[in-house]
């Protein structure tokens, strides 16, 4: 199947659904939870904050986002997925920020949102997922409100050689059997390393966030590398 058709790929992840979350966990030993956590550190200081997450999956963002930071009064998550967009509208329920969080269909690359109408835009691990990035990058960059925020966290390729080699040994051989082993799909867990390895390299990405118009950049590695969060302003 051609993982170049947004519609194979939110397919795919639609199979996954059902065993996303715990697969995760697993297979980033937990430090996925950490990661999405210090997203929080490069929210506004702000009394009322909107927020859209792209790619927002099982609402996982959402929702631990809303749990830290009371000042995110309205939360928006869209994905292309049905079934993980099933799946976080349940979790939503449950943790009681059903008045707080909304899940709705849509596109990275074609919101449907109105001009400079969000202070932040999230989007964790999923930017590597968009077949159209640059439209997407410059929907982003639409809805955010003057001097609102991008933060878009993503696995990179470490740079440590040991480290790096590990990395690649690990997503190359070791997480594809067993994230195909727990959710019955090898295939998804196997575009998950390719769709790593082929990810722009941080600087290289820095660089094109200030093509489409940011005019900050910060870059925040974590974990040795593994993951970066970066974190662009308007204006």
């Amino acid at each position: 199947m051609s993982m170049r058709d947004q519609h194979v790929i939110s397919q795919m992840f639609d199979g996954i659904a059902d065993t996303y979350d715990s697969t995760n966990r697993i297979l980033s030993l937990g430090l996925d939870v950490g990661w999405r956590s210090k997203i929080a550190d490069f929210l506004p200081d702000s009394s009322e904050i909107s927020l859209l997450d792209v790619a927002t999956g099982t609402a996982d963002v959402l929702i631990t986002l809303c749990a830290q930071y009371p000042a995110i009064k309205h939360a928006i998550g869209v994905d292309l997925a049905e079934n993980m967009l099933a799946i976080g509208q349940k979790k939503v329920a449950k943790l009681g920020f059903s008045e707080r969080i909304s899940l709705q269909k849509a596109s990275a690359d074609e919101l449907p949102f109105s001009t400079h109408h969000f202070d932040v835009v999230t989007i964790a691990f999923g930017i590597r997922n968009v077949v159209a990035q640059d439209k997407a990058l410059t929907e982003f960059f639409r809805v955010l409100k003057p001097h609102g925020r991008l933060i878009i966290l993503e696995f990179s390729m470490p740079q440590r050689m040991v480290i790096k080699y590990c990395y690649q040994f690990y997503f190359r051989h070791v997480l594809p059997r067993i994230g195909g082993w727990l959710s019955n799909n090898t295939e998804a867990y196997r575009y998950l390393n390719r769709s790593v390895e082929a990810f722009c390299h941080p600087k290289d990405y820095q660089a094109r966030l200030l093509s489409k118009g940011f005019t900050v950049v910060e870059l925040l590695p974590l974990s040795c590398g593994v993951a970066h969060i970066y974190c662009a302003r308007k204006g």
